[in-house]
């Protein structure tokens, strides 16, 4: 009987709207440089957790096209004085975005991340060339002087408990 009875709480609570809606997409403005000469930009934004689960992270990356063309990065997650990392992993424990040749901004999806409500975390940028001898299979030719990432802005969206 109670069994049923909570079932019917249920199927009440669905159909009336009461279901628990996702946390709404955080969206963090930013100043981003990483280059081979600088290839650190850290605590480039801040955000807090209002909800336990996996969230995307994903940068509005500016690329320049063909003059560079290792305009690769990757993030890590700040939290107390630990760093956190991707649950989709490329390179290790990171996730290398590459340099795919666009021009402009592009907004990339930069790794999937497992917090826990009311954690309160830090983003970290790394040029690739940090990690490029140990993962070469992202380089797109040699890597220059000048290659660099810039990017104005993080998005984290929730995905699911």
């Amino acid at each position: 009987m109670f069994k049923k009875l909570v079932f019917c709480l249920v199927v009440i609570m669905i159909a009336v709207g009461c279901e628990k809606k996702p946390p709404a997409d955080i969206i963090l403005e930013a100043d981003v440089h990483v280059a081979v000469n600088d290839p650190t930009d850290e605590d480039v934004a801040s955000f807090t957790i209002k909800a336990s689960g996996d969230y995307e992270i994903s940068m509005n990356t500016e690329y320049s096209g063909d003059d560079q063309l290792n305009e690769s990065y990757f993030i890590r997650i700040k939290y107390g004085s630990e760093f956190l990392f991707p649950l989709n992993p490329n390179a290790g424990k990171d996730l290398v975005v590459a340099d795919n040749g666009a021009v402009g901004y592009v907004l990339r999806p930069s790794g999937v991340f497992a917090f826990r409500e009311g954690m309160e975390l830090s983003i970290h940028v790394f040029h690739y060339y940090l990690i490029s001898d140990e993962f070469p299979e992202f380089l797109n030719g040699e890597m220059g002087d000048a290659e660099s990432v810039h990017a104005d802005e993080f998005r984290v969206v929730f995905k699911r408990n």
